[in-house]
């Protein structure tokens, strides 16, 4: 791995929800601050989004001067150590293409900035698309990749990228709430609890609900 310039770890979070998109974080290290960023990350105890409280995860993202309240997709933020990039799919993608693809597309947008002699880490056991959503962007060859099972537990990059991704997509989330407040949005993030398949059999489903998702497509 010594002859990459940087290396970058994606993570997506949202593909299980019945509401809301899919969002994906792409965290960028250069080869000469890895292992600095490893240090740092040790002392954060960083690691699968999904095991830390929402406490902690803020208490993190507010050590390395990340709000989520003032990020948007689509745009390099720049850090001491590290550069990261958002990305999110809508509903209307998800329904178009399957939450799958979808969730493979924002990961491979996301890294789209960093791309160019650097190697990429992926959470899960897919490879990213070769090509992303823009006509003029780079090609990702497979060697490129290294897609790995829970690596958000196992690797430093896909862990702060699952961090990030989370935490953007529940604010996210409860922007949405207060257009959609008949949800609850802000308690569940769109997930499938008992109380939200109880609303969205009793109200239908709103314009950013998953039109193909059992537990939707019924109450059309």
């Amino acid at each position: 791995m010594s002859n990459f310039d940087n290396f970058i770890g994606c993570d997506e979070v949202g593909r299980g929800p019945l509401a809301g998109p899919v969002v994906s974080s792409a965290v960028r290290v250069s080869a000469q601050n890895l292992k600095s960023f490893k240090k740092i990350c040790s002392k954060l105890s960083i690691t699968d989004s999904k095991k830390l409280t929402t406490k902690k995860r803020l208490e993190i993202l507010d050590f390395l001067d990340i709000d989520v309240t003032d990020i948007h997709t689509e745009k390099v933020y720049s850090r001491d150590l590290f550069d990261f990039c958002l990305d999110s799919k809508s509903p209307l993608v998800i329904d178009e293409i399957n939450i799958l693809q979808a969730s493979l597309l924002s990961m491979r947008d996301s890294c789209e900035p960093f791309l160019g002699n650097s190697f990429v880490y992926i959470d899960g056991n897919k490879f990213l698309p070769e090509q992303s959503s823009e006509h003029d962007s780079k090609t990702l060859d497979k060697n490129l990749m290294e897609p790995i099972v829970q690596g958000d537990s196992k690797n430093e990059l896909i862990a702060l990228s699952s961090i990030i991704a989370k935490e953007f997509r529940d604010h996210m989330m409860e922007r949405f709430s207060e257009m959609y407040p008949l949800f609850e949005l802000e308690k569940h993030a769109g997930y499938p609890t008992k109380r939200h398949k109880e609303l969205i059999e009793k109200f239908g489903p709103s314009p950013i609900h998953r039109k193909t998702f059992k537990g939707v497509r019924e109450f059309l």
